[in-house]
């Protein structure tokens, strides 16, 4: 965004002396005096946009982690089918290998943040009796938009551009990493006296002193052109870092690289399960064991398909064939609205259906 900004004032820079040129070219005096004033005011302009980049207004966005999850979450599910589809495409071979290090090396020019974390160790019974998934620093950093890199390895990724501007400074993240901690932390505690006092219990001692809770962490910030992701036969990352880099590419660009054959072979082999993923388990089970009648019905030729089928018509084969007394609008909305979707990616890869 700040190249976007930079590129626009130097084009309204060249297009102000251009005129001014044409204008003012008689009157040598007045030529300079309007190129004087107008070159400053660039300089000044170009200066408020770098500061204000790097030294953004509203610190107060530090402490609203609930926000930044919301629209951590907002982005997530923007790109979700978009990466859903990819990774089967991945797991298919229909993006091979070494086209896959081709798109890691691509994002070399990328500035990122990494996150090492260690030593946390809320006991796991403890962590799912206060209903929580995670460590408490771990689930923070998710919060706010990092991924884990690999899936036995506490390091964490974010980019640049998935971070809110207040977080893009080490420090201002390391403020917000050890205020959210401290108030987990102290939820923790007065959850662990309440639950399990210690006149009752003897385990999680020091966890209702507050004695127990710990971590230790490294940041980094990589700059630009020193970032490289690679591997050698085959790489070991997650699921979710692999979607972050793709997020991270037009998929215009991955349209060139995807094998057309084992494309269309995927599209047609691929169950309607894939417009399913979203439902209760109990629906989707019952949605599968009729996806024959379903498609006879609706002369389905491949999942994607159902993006032409009425919702009304859906909800009705849905009731006769699973359950009557169900309400299938929002599922029926649903499998229609995610067919759309798949429908629209796979066109962009350059698949004709």
């Amino acid at each position: 965004m700040k190249e976007k900004y930079l590129k626009i004032i130097a084009g309204l820079s060249v297009s102000a002396l251009i005129l001014v040129s044409i204008f003012y070219f008689q009157n040598n005096d007045t030529y300079m005096f309007f190129s004087s004033i107008t070159a400053n005011i660039i300089q000044v302009i170009l200066f408020l946009v770098w500061y204000f980049q790097e030294n953004p207004v509203p610190e107060r966005t530090i402490t609203k982690i609930d926000e930044i999850h919301q629209v951590t979450k907002e982005r997530e599910e923007k790109y979700k089918q978009q990466e859903k589809i990819l990774t089967r495409l991945i797991k298919e071979g229909v993006i091979a290998d070494y086209d896959i290090k081709k798109i890691f090396q691509s994002i070399k020019n990328r500035e990122v943040f990494l996150v090492h974390t260690y030593g946390e160790g809320v006991p796991t019974n403890l962590l799912k009796s206060y209903n929580g998934r995670t460590q408490p620093l771990i689930s923070i950093l998710l919060k706010v938009g990092f991924v884990r890199v690999f899936k036995q390895h506490n390091l964490f990724i974010a980019f640049k551009k998935n971070l809110p501007r207040s977080l893009r400074r080490l420090d201002r993240l390391e403020k917000l990493v050890h205020q959210e901690i401290e108030k987990i932390w102290n939820k923790i505690e007065k959850y662990t006296k309440n639950s399990y006092p210690g006149d009752k219990y003897k385990i999680y001692e020091k966890w209702r002193t507050k004695e127990g809770f710990k971590c230790s962490y490294l940041l980094f910030k990589a700059v630009e052109e020193d970032f490289v992701i690679g591997y050698i036969n085959r790489y070991s990352f997650t699921p979710q870092f692999v979607n972050s880099i793709i997020r991270e590419i037009e998929i215009s660009k991955i349209k060139h690289i995807a094998d057309k054959v084992k494309l269309q072979k995927f599209v047609a082999k691929t169950s309607i399960e894939i417009l399913l993923e979203d439902l209760p388990k109990n629906i989707k089970k019952n949605i599968m064991k009729h996806e024959r009648t379903l498609k006879d019905e609706f002369k389905i030729k491949n999942f994607t398909d159902f993006k032409d089928v009425p919702i009304e018509q859906l909800n009705n084969k849905l009731s006769e064939l699973v359950d009557k007394q169900e309400n299938w609008k929002n599922y029926s909305e649903t499998i229609i609205k995610q067919a759309q979707e798949f429908h629209k990616i796979l066109n962009e890869l350059g698949m004709p259906i």
